[in-house]
């Protein structure tokens, strides 16, 4: 059968007759249950008196939170990563760094580093790129 050759009124009927298998199949695996649980010895399983159970609470020795990277942390300071950009490039003098050079020198992910500058960067006075190096003169 080629999807191709059928019909939009084909398909619909395909689909209808889909649904309607997908519904007997339900209704066949929960015939077998109810049967199940009268071989079993047990009452229906959908049948269920009164209310359901709370779930157990944590306590707070037993539950772990993940340590997340977002933000500042307490005791850290702020503006390190600027100081030591502008400490590395001031000592590169006129040369200049490249991004990958900066990230190899002062250890730091050069995606973080491009951001950077294309963030705080644009806001420090005395710093440019040019040619693909930036410079700072302050």
């Amino acid at each position: 059968m080629k999807l191709s050759l059928l019909s939009s009124s084909d398909l619909k009927r395909l689909v209808n007759l889909h649904h309607k298998m997908e519904a007997l199949i339900a209704k066949r695996l929960r015939l077998e249950a109810e049967i199940d649980a009268i071989a079993g010895g047990t009452d229906h399983p959908s049948i269920r008196r009164g209310r359901p159970a709370k779930a157990k609470k944590l306590s707070k020795a037993s539950v772990k939170v993940p340590q997340t990277s977002r933000g500042p942390h307490k005791g850290k300071k702020r503006g390190k990563l600027k100081s030591a950009i502008l400490g590395a490039l001031s000592k590169a003098g006129v040369g200049g760094l490249t991004v990958k050079e900066l990230s190899t020198k002062i250890k730091v992910k050069s995606p973080n580093l491009f951001t950077w500058f294309y963030t705080t960067g644009r806001k420090v006075s005395g710093l440019k790129r040019v040619g693909g190096k930036y410079i700072y003169r302050g």
